[in-house]
């Protein structure tokens, strides 16, 4: 069984995506949003609010830490089945590769006092592939968030091994994080969610023109 898990999850990506952005901005000395980057960001506009049984609603996040993180634009989003009440929470960001790849979940989380679980490659339906793994509290069995996570550039998502190396020529990345909370851990063999699969494949799609 999945439920809902408060926007504090969000809270610990933001965090962390900013003080990666500090730091590399630091070392590039580069503020400005390019054409590129800025036509990327405005295709999150498509991001559907809405997906069959599923009912989105924004999640409205720190102005303040989303702007020292130097995120172009972002969609936060918490997605609710009509029927069965389980509940997804969704993070797309935009922004320059050095910032949107650095610090994937088991780096934040696990700062945050949360033992990760082994890191599995999982493939979409369609095509691209995406990390999960299950992050737990330190000394709370009940509080075990599953979290999917990939990068991309809008045609497709990767479970990038090393983000910021392979796009590192891009102008722009988007980043995903797809956060539930698991009542029990994940079998070895367990299928994606059918949510990460149908929510993903709409977003390639609707990305798909900033990836070319």
């Amino acid at each position: 069984m999945l439920i809902w898990k408060p926007i504090l999850t969000i809270t610990v990506t933001v965090v962390c995506i900013a003080g990666a952005a500090v730091v590399h901005g630091r070392q590039t000395d580069r503020w400005g949003v390019s054409t590129a980057l800025q036509e990327a960001a405005d295709r999150l506009d498509a991001v559907p609010a809405g997906l069959g049984d599923w009912v989105g609603e924004d999640v409205h996040l720190d102005p303040g830490s989303l702007e020292v993180a130097n995120v172009a634009r972002h969609v936060s989003r918490r997605y609710k089945h009509r029927f069965t009440g389980e509940e997804v929470t969704v993070l797309i960001v935009c922004g320059r590769p050095g910032h949107a790849a650095a610090h994937p979940p088991d780096v934040c989380y696990k700062a945050s006092g949360y033992e990760v679980g082994p890191k599995k490659v999982r493939e979409l339906a369609g095509h691209g592939t995406v990390w999960q793994a299950d992050f737990t509290r330190t000394g709370a069995a009940d509080d075990r968030l599953r979290i999917v996570w990939a990068w991309g550039l809008g045609a497709e998502w990767t479970a990038a091994a090393a983000p910021r190396i392979e796009f590192a020529r891009s102008p722009y990345l988007y980043k995903t994080y797809l956060i539930q909370r698991a009542a029990e851990p994940e079998g070895a063999d367990a299928p994606l969610p059918p949510f990460v699969n149908l929510f993903l494949s709409e977003c390639q799609r609707s990305l798909a023109a900033a990836g070319g």
